[in-house]
């Protein structure tokens, strides 16, 4: 397999081209026969007006290709199957040769060559791409890139016995440079969305000019596992990934880099990611536990709660609806400064499914945009439904217990058949005017409406003698968050 290195254009002569076609013919003496066709490969280039070279590689920077010992290009002419031509000499190096076994083009044919050969589709309609399973080996390494990386080149005619091709990439290049918050061995990095935006399954049809291509499979996530890279706390990791050419112009992505044991995630800004450009993201991750408690849905719960370092500290306070977190004294939590209502408890301008509080929109469950959990830590997460948080408090799914977890109090919920996999929910109290009942008293948001009433919504609440999950309070207080995420996430 060709490697991805820090090079000029690579040019490959291919010497005694080899078809099972009537288009090429046994090399011999007729007058137009190529014996030797030179192939350009095009650096990708760099989009939206960054750096034109890369300062994460040597030698200019240039991301281009050198060949392998084990590479093979398969060439179609304009009639017929492909023939595939591997490498016969200039393994390591940017010109190499191919022999096709003593077959030549001809002057009155065209031909399309590409890349990797694909045995299994010799008309040249469907073959198929894939970007999942991508690896990168080591930090800043593109070594192991091209798995992913199709080319194509445009048609070409022999004449006066030389014909040329020039090859361009049919899919993105992203650099990633992330910076990451503590030690770790590195595992898989995810890039994500709400939605199901990435084609990482395509084929495309070289038989057309220019080159269709078809989605096939379509997904919320693009991953590639990582090995070699063990990171330390502060420090920056850059990785590459191909991405199929999608237009993804602002949308938000979640970056998510793993280890063993933990989840390093950031929001990051999508981009139109064009074939042959390459585009840089910058991102600082945050840390982000969970613990599989073993519920029947699957529900992974977070460990601390939003604006919190420790499963021991408050965290921030949030209205209802809102993702902007609050803790501080300087901050007013009020029907006045609500965001989803005009100044009062029966004008709601969303999530309102009765006339008396509001414009109805019978939305009684929060978008996205509106859900803290997935603004402030990534689409992987969520605030917890209604149903979540009743799942978690009952008695046959997991054990409760009143405590301290350093000096703070608030209850610990711990997996039924093993009391040391668990969260800790400190007694946080909630935010109008000033804190209340910290220490005492714990409020924890749903991301559901109640059915009845428009101005309130389902949270968890407790204190020492109570824990309930069938609690509802006034939209705009400030109430603790404590995340959720979906086991197949």
């Amino acid at each position: 397999m060709k490697q991805l290195e820090r090079l000029f254009f690579v040019s490959i002569a291919v010497l005694g081209l080899a078809a099972c076609s009537s288009e090429m013919d046994v090399a011999g003496d007729a007058i137009g026969d190529v014996k030797r066709v030179s192939m350009n490969v095009a650096d990708f280039e760099w989009a939206d007006g960054e750096q034109t070279r890369t300062t994460a590689v040597n030698n200019g920077g240039s991301i281009s290709f050198r060949w392998s010992a084990k590479d093979t290009v398969g060439i179609f002419p304009d009639k017929g199957d492909q023939v595939s031509f591997p490498i016969e000499e200039g393994a390591g190096t940017g010109t190499a040769v191919f022999n096709g076994g003593g077959w030549a083009l001809k002057s009155q044919s065209t031909y399309v060559a590409y890349y990797p050969y694909n045995y299994d589709n010799r008309t040249g309609e469907a073959i198929p791409m894939t970007y999942e399973g991508q690896i990168q080996v080591g930090n800043d390494n593109l070594d192991n890139l091209t798995k992913c990386d199709y080319i194509v080149s445009s048609i070409s005619t022999p004449s006066n016995g030389e014909a040329s091709f020039q090859f361009k990439h049919m899919g993105a290049l992203a650099r990633f440079v992330l910076t990451v918050p503590e030690a770790a061995t590195l595992t898989e990095f995810t890039l994500s969305s709400e939605d199901e935006v990435f084609p990482v399954g395509q084929t495309m049809n070289v038989r057309t000019n220019p080159v269709a291509i078809t989605n096939k499979k379509m997904s919320k996530t693009i991953s590639m596992s990582i090995s070699g890279i063990s990171a330390s706390a502060g420090s920056t990791v850059t990785l590459y990934m191909l991405l199929p050419a999608v237009n993804l112009n602002a949308q938000n992505l979640t970056a998510t880099l793993a280890s063993a044991t933990s989840e390093y995630t950031a929001t990051i800004t999508g981009k139109n990611y064009e074939s042959g450009k390459a585009y840089s993201h910058i991102a600082t991750l945050s840390l982000h536990e969970y613990v599989d408690l073993g519920l029947p849905s699957g529900t992974l719960w977070a460990t601390c709660n939003i604006g919190a370092e420790n499963s021991w500290e408050y965290g921030d306070y949030f209205a209802w609806g809102e993702t902007t977190g609050h803790n501080s004294d300087m901050t007013s939590f009020s029907w006045e400064n609500y965001k989803h209502c005009n100044g009062s408890y029966n004008t709601m301008k969303k999530y309102c499914t009765s006339s008396s509080y509001g414009t109805v929109d019978n939305k009684t469950e929060l978008d996205p945009e509106d859900d803290a959990a997935y603004v402030n830590w990534g689409s992987e997460w969520r605030m917890p439904s209604h149903a979540q948080l009743l799942e978690l408090v009952n008695s046959s799914y997991t054990t409760i217990t009143w405590t301290t977890l350093n000096g703070v109090y608030g209850w610990k919920i711990a997996k039924i058949s093993d009391s040391n996999v668990y969260i800790f929910l400190p007694a946080a109290g909630y935010r109008d005017a000033s804190l209340s009942d910290a220490g005492s008293y714990g409020y924890y948001w749903s991301r559901s409406l109640s059915p009845s009433y428009s101005n309130i919504g389902w949270l968890l609440y407790f204190c020492s003698s109570d824990f309930s999950a069938a609690y509802r309070s006034a939209r705009y207080l400030g109430r603790s968050v404590r995340p959720v995420r979906s086991a197949s996430e």
